[in-house]
């Protein structure tokens, strides 16, 4: 789809609440707002309530299959939305709308989901210490002081980073995911090896899912090993060339992403 893009300032800070992990912020949509909504970078569009899609009066021109690990569905979009985060607003940002249950369990007030259908626009950086989410210029200058470049693909608009799991061997394709608490692998028969702890339910706006629960005793993404992260393990090979699960951000201090540029910076 051709969209146009309007920056009313190179670059923009916006203060975020931290909410057991997750990172929401304040966003206008067509005007309208401010809206609450969770910053995923795993999710392709954005996503708005029934409720806040109506408040924003959202022009529905196509339907999008929504598809997770737990399930699918399809929702009304609006492909010539425009949304605002701090001062940096765009136009012609697909916008889905349809319930986000899944989100107001962790936040009861949650509006939304700004998804990299804005966000994939912008080099932007998570910062989870000190609560702030940068967009555009000040985003790539504050990443100088992270680690070396990590090397990124995209699927759906997600970005796609490899994992491994310690002492070599197979590299994971997973989505950086700021809207994950926990790793998520779907790995069929071929799973890597993780200290099983019982079985658990995933959740999400799709669906739920029954799955394993671990901890990986160790994972290495770029220059960075990360001890004992707890795993979830969906029992559905990957399709080829696609992500094989999800890499939640917040194992991270900052996330800095340039999607364009196919560029990943990580700070532990």
């Amino acid at each position: 789809m051709l969209f146009a893009i309007l920056i009313h300032a190179v670059c923009a800070e916006e203060k975020l609440a931290v909410v057991d992990g997750y990172a929401f912020v304040q966003v206008r949509v067509n005007g309208k707002g401010p809206f609450r909504m969770l910053v995923d970078t795993g999710a392709s569009s954005c996503t708005l309530s029934n409720e806040a899609a109506t408040a924003a009066g959202l022009v529905y021109d196509h339907r999008v299959m929504v598809a997770t690990a737990a399930g699918e569905h399809v929702l009304p979009a609006a492909g010539e939305t425009r949304v605002q985060a701090g001062t940096v607003q765009a136009s012609g940002v697909e916008m889905l709308a349809g319930p986000i249950d899944a989100v107001r369990q962790v936040d009861p007030n949650a509006d939304g989901i700004l998804g990299q259908s804005f966000l994939g626009r912008f080099p932007y950086l998570i910062d989870y210490r000190k609560k702030r989410l940068m967009i555009g210029g000040e985003a790539e200058e504050q990443s100088v002081v992270l680690g070396g470049t990590l090397a990124a693909d995209q699927v759906d608009g997600r970005i796609v980073v490899p994992v491994s799991f310690g002492g070599g061997g197979k590299s994971w394709r997973l989505v950086l995911d700021s809207g994950s608490r926990r790793l998520v692998l779907e790995c069929g028969t071929g799973c890597p090896r993780i200290e099983r702890t019982g079985t658990g339910e995933m959740v999400t706006n799709a669906g739920r899912r029954d799955v394993e629960v671990g901890v990986a005793k160790r994972i290495e993404v770029g220059e960075i090993a990360i001890a004992r992260a707890e795993a979830l393990l969906v029992r559905n090979a990957s399709d080829a060339g696609r992500e094989e699960g999800l890499l939640p951000t917040h194992l991270f201090s900052t996330v800095y992403v340039d999607a364009r540029r196919g560029q990943v910076r990580l700070g532990r």
